[in-house]
């Protein structure tokens, strides 16, 4: 009994501890400059609004003139949109200058946020192509590389900090597979690059969110990349592809967007910790799938998370049936007491 009481004591102070080094913030917010990829729409432009209201510098990078037009509705100097293509060398280039050429003299920037990324195409691996694979990775983890390499010289003249957005799919692979693979190639370039530049003050964190309710997943748009890519593939293929396949993934696909959590403003804290900490983490689990599947069934053995995934994604289907039989009986008492988005 005294040894379980000592080992309460240990994981308790342990936390405390833990809580207590994370705790102090950075000051004069004012003095610092951000870049932030990906602010078109979703966690980008909330985190470029919010470090906006908090007082920090920010260069949003935005795909579409839309996503710029939109920013700049704000008028002010400290918010700066500017168009960014991730899959275009020169254009990281070019952006990279023109940070330069407009931050102060002898003065680097606090922090770049690697956050734009796209889903890619989620059919079965002999489905896809190279294209599909390549595209993804272009954005999910050249992009990330590019802009590291094009801004550490001025991250390294403030000790500042680099913030990648991973996912859980960079712990534990169960959906998406080109988006999978570049998240775990995210995942371990930050592990490096944190080794190599911790002894020049350079802090390294990698966000691991589970599924939020943005504009990267729509079911329609993507499963019609996915009804593509059967109509191109090999006859001796397409036969295994048929369309109970294609309802099967649609309803499995379907269920987990169903499930996806709207609470996208846990992202937009861990983000903000992460730039405003004085010892920021070097992960941040989000969510509560974030940490079924990152944590929990990550550590199983794999013949155990492969069994735990099956009952995960049969559970679900149970529950959208159930939630669906509610809609049909009582939708008007079912929008006013849930969060679900229909």
């Amino acid at each position: 009994m005294a040894l379980l009481m000592y080992a309460v004591i240990l994981i308790a102070a342990y936390y405390i501890l833990d809580w207590i080094i994370h705790l102090p913030k950075i000051r004069n917010n004012g003095d610092k400059y951000i870049v932030v990829t990906g602010c078109d729409s979703g966690f980008g432009k909330l985190l470029a609004l919010r470090l906006h209201q908090l007082g920090f510098h920010v260069f949003a990078s935005c795909l579409t003139e839309d996503g710029k037009n939109s920013l700049s509705e704000i008028c002010s100097s400290r918010l700066i949109p500017t168009l960014l293509d991730l899959t275009n060398e020169d254009s990281i280039y070019d952006f990279a200058n023109f940070v330069n050429r407009t931050l102060p003299a002898n003065t680097g920037i606090w922090a770049l946020v690697n956050n734009a990324g796209i889903l890619g195409n989620i059919a079965q691996i002999d489905l896809l192509t190279k294209e599909d694979f390549s595209k993804v990775f272009n954005v999910n983890f050249l992009g990330i590389v590019e802009m590291t390499r094009s801004f550490l010289p001025l991250i390294r003249k403030s000790r500042g900090r680099i913030i990648n957005m991973s996912s859980v799919n960079g712990r534990f692979g169960f959906l998406f597979t080109p988006y999978t693979v570049s998240k775990f190639a995210v995942e371990a370039f930050s592990d490096m690059l944190r080794r190599e530049v911790y002894h020049e003050g350079i802090k390294v964190s990698i966000l691991e969110p589970g599924a939020f309710k943005t504009d990267v997943m729509n079911v329609d748009r993507i499963m019609q990349q996915v009804q593509e890519s059967v109509e191109k593939c090999e006859p001796e293929t397409k036969h295994v592809y048929d369309t109970h396949f294609l309802d099967n993934l649609r309803r499995k696909f379907g269920v987990y967007c169903e499930f996806r959590s709207e609470e996208v403003h846990l992202v937009i804290e861990a983000y903000i910790h992460a730039l405003t900490a004085k010892v920021p983490r070097s992960r941040y689990l989000i969510g509560w799938d974030g940490y079924f599947f990152g944590l929990v069934l990550s550590s199983l053995p794999d013949w155990a998370a492969d069994i735990w995934l099956r009952i995960f994604f049969y559970i679900l289907e149970i529950a959208m049936a159930r939630l669906h039989r509610m809609r049909l009986k009582n939708p008007n008492f079912f929008r006013k007491n849930t969060n679900s988005v229909e």
